[in-house]
């Protein structure tokens, strides 16, 4: 009996009509597919591109570049949102007020002077590392143009250096020159900082700060800011916000902030070598000598019985070095370092001591130490500054080295090779000697790196103006001496310097400087 069942083909799905069907659930796969693609990438991204929109048409969120144009000036000034992309509302850090010429002139040299507050010059930038590196050469060079713009920011660092560098990139640098390194620690992003929160994760920090370059990052950042316990604080307070922040020096975060500054130093170089641009990378210079530390921390793991005997060499030894008696003061704090030689004041005193005692090797590793174990981090340190130099070092051609901190530290005007009160106001703000004296290191090197056009426009073995003729070019009177160190010490009498052990004195100092300078006759003219 020839029924369908017994037909070969009825069993067989190779065969016919049979064969067909089984092929028929791919299309169906296909559309299956493109269903979800459509429903899971192109219409959720279509809805994020017309929220996008929507938010621009309506002007929500800030500008993120550095440089806006004024059309109407034809020039490029810095953008006073800038700083929202890193910093809380409350908070937020403002750019020094400069502009750029949109379009650089025909035959002018144009340098980028990037950094926080010390490369901007608190408390005046008319005084600043830039503005004496541009008298030096307007001076050296009458006949060539020469435009030096710093483009700096208080409390900032390397995270947001790198976005100033590649906006500045377009704005057709010869030069960078990077002076940064006082705020790894405590500006955005920093074990020790108030502002974004410290992530050991570089990609996550730029994947953030890539989110808040579009108005829906910055919303939902704004939506976060605004989550219960997320309160930021209403004002800014200074360095006092800082107090509770400290990071000993075997915190181990601070691998991660070296780890993001070496990186971050590395791409500011790379931004500028794509613009065709020369980069300086500068070392920091800090007040070893004349700044004790703001915060110390005794080593974990200290009992009771070591910690009472550890402050009784202590206390012995600051009675003995008070009474004038610095050998003997030496003999008890090296008793108390034996039990713990990581407490920064211990180191600071050790120092005096040893100094007072004409004792110079053993006063600088004292002095060094105290300024790496201080645990309220405001200046670089040394592996800061070792990675400046290493980066200069590794990126080769077009990225040079300015020993600031070694130029410094050999001037005739420090004290057994340490930088002190003849630099600085306090910690890291240069006086105009100190600015003056970075200056004077950077001006060799970028005088070697000028077109043969402008160095054939000056004398065969070019020199710097003095620190007096340069100062009496750009017009330093007492009477604004006097307005300085009158600001530095209002600031100073604010937490933590007033935690410092040696505030009163440091204070003195401050005080006779502005006495010193308004009683000067000409206070309102000639130059000191």
């Amino acid at each position: 009996m020839n029924s369908d069942s017994d037909s070969p083909n009825a069993c067989n799905p190779a065969a016919g009509p049979a064969h067909e069907g089984t092929r028929r659930p791919k299309p169906r796969r296909r559309r299956r597919w493109r269903f979800y693609l459509m429903t899971v990438v192109v219409v959720p991204a279509l809805l994020l591109g017309l929220a996008e929109a929507g938010l621009r048409i309506a002007g929500y969120g800030y500008d993120v570049r550095f440089w806006v144009k004024d059309e109407a000036a034809g020039r490029h000034v810095v953008n006073e949102d800038f700083g929202l992309r890193f910093f809380p509302p409350s908070l937020v850090r403002v750019p020094f007020p400069v502009s750029v010429a949109s379009e650089k002139p025909d035959g002018a040299y144009r340098i980028f002077v990037m950094g926080g507050s010390a490369a901007q010059g608190i408390p005046d930038p008319s005084f600043s590392v830039g503005s004496i590196l541009e008298t030096m050469l307007a001076e050296t060079y009458p006949d060539a143009s020469f435009e030096v713009v710093t483009a700096a920011m208080t409390g900032i660092n390397s995270h947001v250096v790198l976005p100033i560098a590649r906006d500045c990139a377009r704005r057709e640098p010869d030069l960078f020159i990077i002076y940064l390194g006082n705020n790894e620690v405590v500006g955005p992003f920093g074990a020790g900082t108030v502002f974004a929160g410290y992530s050991p994760s570089l990609s996550m920090i730029r994947a953030s700060l890539a989110a808040r370059t579009i108005k829906l990052g910055q919303l939902v950042e704004d939506l976060a800011r605004k989550a219960p316990g997320k309160e930021s604080p209403k004002e800014w307070a200074g360095m006092e916000m800082f107090m509770s922040n400290v990071v000993s020096a075997d915190d181990p975060r601070l691998d991660g902030v070296y780890s993001h500054f070496r990186q971050n130093l590395r791409d500011i170089c790379r931004a500028g070598r794509q613009a065709g641009a020369d980069t300086i990378l500068c070392t920091v210079a800090v007040n070893l000598r004349d700044c004790s530390p703001f915060a110390s921390t005794h080593k974990a793991g200290l009992s009771e019985a070591e910690l009472a005997q550890w402050e009784q060499g202590f206390e012995a030894g600051i009675e003995r070095a008070d009474a004038g008696d610095c050998e003997q003061a030496i003999g008890h704090f090296l008793t108390a370092a034996a039990i713990d030689d990581r407490y920064a004041e211990l180191q600071f005193r050790l120092g005096q001591c040893y100094l007072a005692e004409g004792q110079e090797q053993p006063a600088r590793h004292a002095f060094f130490a105290a300024r790496e174990l201080d645990a309220l981090r405001f200046r670089a340190d040394s592996r800061i500054n070792r990675i400046i130099r290493e980066v200069a070092d590794e990126e080769g051609a077009g990225v040079h080295l300015v020993d600031a901190e070694r130029a410094m530290s050999k001037s005739d005007k420090s004290v057994a090779g340490l930088a002190g009160e003849e630099f600085f106001f306090e910690h890291v703000h240069m006086t105009f000697d100190g600015n003056y004296e970075v200056a004077r290191a950077m001006f060799p090197v970028v005088v070697g790196l000028l077109p043969d056009a402008i160095r054939a426009k000056g004398p065969e073995s070019p020199t710097p103006p003095t620190r007096a003729q340069a100062a009496k070019v750009m017009g330093l009177t007492a009477w604004l001496q006097a307005q300085m160190f009158s600001y530095m010490l209002q600031m100073t009498e604010h937490p933590p310097f007033t935690g410092q052990f040696d505030h009163a004195q440091r204070r003195g100092a401050l005080k006779e400087m502005v006495r010193r300078f308004e009683s000067q006759d000409d206070a309102r003219g000639e130059v000191r």
